[in-house]
């Protein structure tokens, strides 16, 4: 909602037909199966954007299930979002999913399709396929999570040698720039919470190319070795709260994790210290919550994380790691 809203704001004064308009409609079942429900939600879509016409409207979370079951049926959604584009008001129907990699290729393969949105960054690579086939196809590809919802971002400068010599980057533009080397890649999506995540990707973007050889593969090498034993490091989803401890899971592991992978360990305990107080930093806007040490290993969130984190343990070895006295270390065995 408040996302439509600034997008609205931010269109005032400019000539519409320079941008690009994209939004999403939920292709869940519920949505899917009641026209009503499916135009309420689009015209509030287009009243917030307060723009005449979409250029490209998601059917947003989209799985083959749900498209043979729901989306496709003559009430459903894709007739629904046709009915929106042979009035104007949407010009291009696209779809993002989170499905496996296999049937989201099904979907493209459909025809139904203008375009496709799908998690894709340095080392979460399993859509590349999709990605891949889409471009055969002539679809518009675009990509979410191109910083691995965080796993690439950290507050420093990457030094990397090689032959060649030195090669300065700093981690946002290393993570863009291996994407803009992808050809059948059409648009990358970086999430900005603050004025200096907006600031990074403008610098990243006046380069607007990928990185030449040898340097490519030296930043790949780097970065997969870093990551390459991190199954089970948290993708800071946020979908394993909310904690009834009121312990901020995804911020406390965003520490850990740069204390980790990239030996950032005065960074990460300085940050874990401001955990007890609502707060302001450059990486997640406000945080709020407690650290690690406040858990008392009720499980609720071990049944709601999608990657079978063992979230309890972790928090343990991040109490463990980070905090800087004893109080703070205090965890659940007390």
């Amino acid at each position: 909602e408040t996302s439509e809203l600034a997008v609205g704001r931010a269109l005032k004064g400019n000539d519409r037909e320079r941008l690009v308009v994209s939004t999403k409609i939920p292709s869940t079942k519920d949505n899917a199966n009641d026209p009503d429900l499916w135009w309420s939600r689009f015209e509030e879509s287009m009243r917030r954007l307060d723009t005449p016409y979409i250029d490209i409207l998601y059917l947003h979370g989209l799985s083959w299930q749900e498209f043979t079951e729901h989306a496709s049926k003559p009430d459903g959604a894709l007739a629904s979002a046709r009915k929106a584009q042979s009035q104007g008001l949407v010009r291009h129907i696209s779809f993002s999913s989170h499905d496996q990699p296999q049937n989201v290729i099904r979907l493209l393969d459909t025809g139904e399709f203008a375009g496709v949105l799908v998690q894709y960054s340095m080392i979460t690579r399993d859509y590349e396929p999709v990605i891949n086939r889409a471009a055969e196809l002539g679809m518009g590809t675009a990509c979410m999570g191109s910083l691995a919802v965080g796993k690439l971002a950290a507050p420093r400068t990457y030094l990397i040698k090689d032959e060649e010599g030195w090669l300065s980057i700093p981690s946002q533009e290393m993570a863009l720039r291996f994407l803009w080397n992808n050809p059948n890649l059409t648009v990358a999506l970086s999430g900005m919470r603050t004025v200096q995540d907006i600031d990074d990707n403008v610098q990243a973007t006046s380069f607007a190319t990928g990185l030449a050889d040898p340097y490519n593969q030296r930043v790949q090498n780097y970065v997969l070795e870093k990551w390459g034993q991190s199954d089970k490091y948290c993708t800071l989803c946020g979908k394993c709260m909310p904690c009834p401890q009121e312990v901020n899971i995804p911020e406390n592991f965003r520490y850990r994790n740069w204390q980790l992978t990239w030996g950032l360990e005065k960074e990460a305990q300085e940050a874990y210290a401001l955990f007890g107080k609502p707060h302001w930093v450059p990486w997640s806007g406000m945080v709020a919550g407690q650290n690690a040490g406040a858990c008392n290993q009720c499980g609720e969130c071990l049944a709601r994380c999608p990657y079978e984190i063992p979230i309890i343990q972790q928090l343990e070895e991040t109490a463990s790691a980070l905090a800087t006295t004893q109080e703070e270390a205090t965890s659940s065995t007390k």
